[in-house]
């Protein structure tokens, strides 16, 4: 038994503890003094131990698309797959979920739009899917005290990376503040009217898994009032219900 638990840990241990120079300290918002992983570390940490991209390791991305938030808020939202070589063979899809603002409110200077918004939610969705591999691990699990991500979720889990994009990958010009600390937090009426938006099955679950099957929204999920919890779980299935109906007929 203890020889099979090591065994399954070697990808995860091999990749879980990212050096110093791989944590970048923010340096403004509501996470000040916290630090992040640098996504770069994360695609060497990979290389390092599979091969090369397309070669030892892969991606796909699978959807993008675009979601209103309050306001003039806009954000785009990146679905991919990863996957692993073992053995000569390909593992199965290894899922993530990311998101960037695509449009976000400039402090005291109206909207601003994002030209690199879908590039950043691959590299955020990328992070979701390398975590589930052991990447960078021993900062999400809070080992590491100044980890935003212990500050968040108690537990160490994901939250939105964008922050952690180098200087190279952040909008070139006229950029907005750090999209952590001015980002829209979900409400009770988000989900709510998300849900109800919904012109498909696919964009149900989609919506769904965004606010309450997505690791980074399960924060926001547990302070929701347990009646609207339940008011949200009943819409989702008379909603459910009706577009299957639809399908149906049509």
């Amino acid at each position: 038994m203890a020889a099979t638990k090591k065994s399954n840990l070697a990808i995860w241990e091999d990749l879980a503890v990212p050096p110093k120079d791989a944590l970048k300290e923010i340096k403004g918002g509501r996470l000040a003094g916290k630090s992040d992983i640098n996504p770069q570390w994360r695609m060497e940490a990979m290389t390092e131990r599979f091969g090369p991209c397309g070669v030892g390791w892969k991606y796909e991305i699978t959807r993008q698309w675009l979601e209103c938030g309050a306001g003039n808020k806009v954000a785009a939202f990146v679905n991919v797959n990863v996957y692993i070589k073992q053995n000569g063979e390909w593992s199965e899809p290894i899922p993530g979920t990311g998101g960037s603002m695509f449009v976000a409110e400039e402090n005291n200077k109206g909207p601003y739009t994002s030209d690199e918004a879908y590039k950043m939610a691959t590299t955020d969705a990328l992070s979701v899917a390398f975590k589930a591999l052991g990447v960078g691990a021993a900062i999400y699990r809070g080992f590491n005290d100044t980890s935003k991500y212990a500050e968040r979720n108690g537990n160490g889990g994901q939250t939105r990376s964008d922050a952690g994009h180098s200087a190279a990958e952040r909008p070139r010009s006229a950029a907005p503040p750090d999209p952590n600390s001015e980002r829209h937090l979900p409400t009770y009426e988000d989900c709510k009217r998300a849900l109800s938006s919904a012109k498909t099955i696919a964009q149900l679950r989609d919506s769904w898994l965004y606010y309450y099957g997505a690791e980074d929204r399960t924060n926001f999920w547990s302070k929701l009032k347990p009646a609207h919890q339940q008011e949200l779980k009943t819409l989702k299935e008379r909603l459910k219900g009706k577009l299957q109906q639809g399908a149906a007929q049509g």
